[in-house]
């Protein structure tokens, strides 16, 4: 593990002195004076990057600081005259000190960019030219060359290798010693991979794509700001760490219009050479005076439908095209037939390569019939990495297809059913029940927004965002479960959207065994037919089609909660967040803002590079000491066996933050599973810290499942049991909720299927 720096606080002013660049209390300042100008210019930085102030501010609070410095220091001088003419000493001695602004030699953009440039490694974009537009200027014809901009991938991974966590992340895989799957690393992909098996410490490079609005989408410049991002980021940094979003780096971007136009072929030429040299011997770099021979490939691309069918040169319009399956050989007409992938013929990666050779060379019009009998566009720059399976690495989002596809198409039709047909509640009802639910800690985040007026009654999809998509379908059993009666008409349905419950659970989860994949296709092909009979006019739409292959998918590549784009979006968010004024040059605008961002979470205050980059550490609030031997006499041997001390003085708190996950007392764990994968809980009745280790107190519980709700319905064992977080074996927080007069949960987290 890496190190992890602790707080026993949640003081926020050291965080915020810390962002502006100031001298550490034991700084000696007559030994650091050369090392001002790095201070003055993380203080810079600070500003540019994480507050989000424009160039000119920033040259405007230069000199307002710069002038306020300055009278201190003149202030400070008089006093130490005036008390050296106390103690009879010559007072000239001071005015003989230089004073030196170094935020003078800050006072410009350029001159900011060019010590960052040359002291804290920032990385400037490239300029590509994608092509050129002819426009008409004064009444001339003129070539107006189009470009996008890159971050050199050599540059970029030399970037991540400085970075002590990092590098430790690569050369310590995190390979499963169990009968679990966490990662990639853990998926048959990985493991059957030549290079992989060869050197575990090779870059498992993952790439994402899409498009970003940056002006007001509701304005009159929707789509004229568009421009489209390609990150990347490393699956051989463990999951709790690679979900920081600083984890995730840019490496081209343009203007949409651009990219669609010329290809993206230019874009992502310097990242398909570098690739390929990276698995075909690998690149020789030294990082940190040391020589490194660092190897590589591409594991799979994350993206929505049509942004992987596009770098992919699919069709795109899968709604409408005649193959709308990237994976599979057949027609749109025939997908409401599959219910599995062994019924249908996959794509193969030889064939696909000769039918774009063959695309190529034909005719206009042949071109168009082939093009459309084949339900592809041509050939993707993708296909020039060396060993890289298209068809297979082009992994389908479980976001998109569940949270912001099936999942609201189902939900719609189901509440339709609740409210117009069976009419067990209200519209009004219903928003009421949402509204006033008593949502957990856990999904202050995520808390669903009321259903729109009339969107049930003319079965329109759901609008939530994914988060909130997410947190309703898990407490809709609660809501709606009470209403439903076991004899009811309407409980065919209802069972059934049990089932994509669970498959939603299964696809979010942090880990799976190797028997998930069987289970969930067990449970995907029965959803897949239930739906179509007990919604026969109900459109299939193409996302419904592309839950058969997430099973395969699992399989290969381990959990599907790693190969979803929610993370992505959240870098999209990052751009988001800042209030652009300047449209000249958009995507070089980005570019830079977002280096400059990345510059600044690389650098610290010293020379050198930030050691928590990764990981800032834990957070632990604020609580008191306490004796644990009066408050869990039963525990006691456990604490001395666990912490190795005596003493049984601990420090309570109401919550802990460990690798992102909140914990308070009160929320359930699962504590281990019986052979036949039934879950045992515990829940959380008090959190300590001794010696910066974090321990829980757990009640355990007995539980029985509620089959009507997919619940787990709690009754207290009177058994406590003492965990510390590193023992934990299944360490994801649970929310519990009321339920029939008793405690109840939701295993949000699980690997198996307790509903078929």
């Amino acid at each position: 593990m890496p190190p992890v720096t602790n707080s026993s606080d949640l003081d926020d002013t050291a965080d915020d002195i810390s962002d502006f660049g100031s001298v550490p209390r034991s700084l000696n300042v007559n030994e650091n004076m050369p090392d001002l100008q790095h201070f003055c210019a993380s203080y810079t930085l600070a500003l540019e990057a994480k507050h989000n102030l424009s160039q000119s501010t920033v040259n405007d609070v230069l000199t307002a600081t710069g002038s306020l410095v300055e009278h201190h220091l003149h202030n400070y001088a008089s006093k130490v005259k005036d008390k050296l003419a106390e103690l009879g000493i010559d007072t000239s001695v001071v005015d003989d000190i230089p004073f030196d602004s170094f935020l003078d030699s800050l006072n410009s953009s350029s001159k900011r960019c060019d010590y960052y440039k040359r002291h804290l490694s920032y990385r400037e974009p490239v300029a590509v030219k994608l092509g050129t537009n002819k426009v008409v200027r004064k009444g001339v014809e003129v070539d107006l060359p189009q470009f996008g901009y890159i971050i050199p991938f050599r540059d970029s991974i030399r970037y991540v290798f400085e970075l002590k966590e990092v590098y430790r992340e690569i050369y310590s895989p995190h390979v499963s010693n169990n009968d679990y799957m966490y990662d990639f690393c853990d998926g048959n992909y990985i493991k059957s991979h030549p290079l992989f098996n060869r050197n575990p410490a090779a870059l498992q490079i993952i790439l994402n794509t899409d498009d970003l609005e940056i002006a007001n989408p509701l304005g009159s410049h929707t789509k004229k700001h568009k421009v489209t991002m390609f990150y990347f980021t490393l699956a051989n940094i463990r999951p709790a760490f690679r979900s920081q979003l600083h984890a995730i780096q840019l490496l081209a971007i343009a203007k949409t219009t651009a990219v669609r136009r010329f290809g993206e072929s230019k874009l992502l030429e310097d990242f398909v050479n570098t690739v390929n040299e990276l698995s075909s011997g690998g690149l020789q770099m030294h990082v940190n005076g040391i020589l490194h021979v660092v190897e590589g490939a591409l594991v799979c691309v994350s993206a929505d439908t049509l942004a992987s069918h596009w770098i992919g040169k699919f069709k795109e319009g899968v709604a409408f095209a005649m193959r709308a399956c990237r994976h599979f050989e057949c027609r749109g007409t025939e997908t409401r037939l599959v219910f599995s992938s062994s019924d249908c013929r996959l794509r193969s990666l030889s064939e696909h390569k000769e039918r774009c050779q063959m695309l190529s060379q034909l005719s206009v019009k042949s071109r168009v019939y082939w093009s459309k009998m084949w339900g592809i566009n041509g050939e993707s720059c993708l296909l020039k990495l060396h060993d890289f399976p298209l068809i297979q690495g082009l992994v389908q989002d479980p976001m998109h297809i569940l949270l912001e596809g099936v999942v609201p198409h189902d939900m719609s039709l189901l509440l339709y059913k609740v409210v117009f047909v069976a009419k067990l509640c209200t519209e009004k009802e219903l928003n009421l029940l949402i509204t006033g639910f008593p949502y957990s800690y856990l999904h202050v985040h995520s808390i669903p927004e009321p259903l729109d007026k009339g969107s049930i009654e003319s079965v329109i999809s759901v609008k939530q965002t994914a988060s909130a998509m997410l947190t309703l379908c898990q407490i809709l059993p609660v809501i709606l479960g009470p209403m439903i009666p076991d004899d009811h008409e309407i409980v065919p349905f209802w069972q059934n959207f049990l089932r994509l419950l669970n498959i939603v659970i299964i696809s979010t989860s942090t880990y799976c065994s190797h028997d998930t994949p069987s289970w969930l296709r067990v449970t995907i092909s029965k959803y897949l037919q239930e739906f179509q009979r007990l919604y026969p006019r109900a459109s299939f739409i193409p996302k419904l089609h592309y839950l058969v292959h997430l099973p395969d998918q699992m399989a290969e590549y381990g959990p599907l909660r790693n190969q979803w784009c929610m993370r992505f979006e959240g870098e999209n968010g990052f751009f988001k967040y800042k209030k652009w004024r300047n449209f000249r040059n958009i995507p070089y605008s980005l570019a830079k803002y977002h280096q400059m961002y990345m510059t600044y979470k690389r650098s610290c205050l010293s020379f050198g590079t930030n050691e928590n980059f990764l990981y800032a550490g834990d957070l632990v609030a604020n609580g008191h000491e306490a004796d644990f031997k009066q408050l869990f006499p039963d525990l006691v041997y456990d604490l001395k066996i666990m912490t190795g001390v005596e003493s049984s003085n601990v420090y309570l708190t109401p919550s802990v933050t460990i690798h992102g996950c909140e914990y308070r007392p009160g929320c359930a764990l699962i504590v281990k599973y019986e052979y036949n994968g039934t879950p045992e809980f515990g829940v959380v009745k008090q959190i300590f810290v001794v010696h910066m280790q974090k321990y829980f107190v757990v009640e355990c519980m007995n539980a029985e499942l509620d089959e009507h709700t997919m619940y787990y319905v709690f009754l207290s064992s009177g058994r406590q049991r003492l965990y510390s977080f590193y023992s934990l074996p299944f360490s994801w927080p649970l929310s519990v909720y009321h339920y029939s007069g008793r405690d109840a949960v939701l295993n949000t987290c699980s690997h198996t299927c307790p509903l078929f």
